[in-house]
C-alpha cells in the first residue's frame, strides 16, 4: 500500500460496505437476543421483569438510602455540604 489514493479508495468502499450492512446486522443481533431467551420468557415469564440485587449494589443503595441519616446527625455539618444543591 504504498499509494495513499488506493488506500482511501479501500477504506470508502469498505466504509461504504459497513454502512449498507448495518442495519441487517442490528436485525440480526436483536433477533439473535430474542431467540436466545425465547424459552426462559416462555416458561419462566417472571425471570423476564425479576430483579436480581448483587450484594455490592444492595451495599451501594445503603449508602444512597442512608443519606438523610447522615445529614441529620449534625446540621451545621451537613448545611455546609448541602448548601450547594439547596442554593440551586
Amino acid at each position: 500500500m504504498s499509494n495513499p489514493r488506493t488506500l482511501k479508495k479501500r477504506l470508502m468502499v469498505v466504509g461504504l460496505a459497513m454502512l449498507v450492512l448495518s442495519p441487517f446486522l442490528i436485525i440480526f443481533m436483536l433477533v439473535y437476543l430474542f431467540l436466545r431467551h425465547a424459552e426462559q420468557f416462555y416458561n419462566h415469564p417472571s425471570t423476564a421483569s425479576s430483579r436480581r440485587w448483587s450484594n455490592l449494589s444492595r451495599w451501594v443503595f445503603r449508602g444512597f438510602n442512608e443519606v438523610y441519616h447522615h445529614s441529620s446527625l449534625d446540621p451545621l455539618f451537613a448545611a455546609h455540604i448541602l448548601l450547594p444543591w439547596v442554593s440551586c
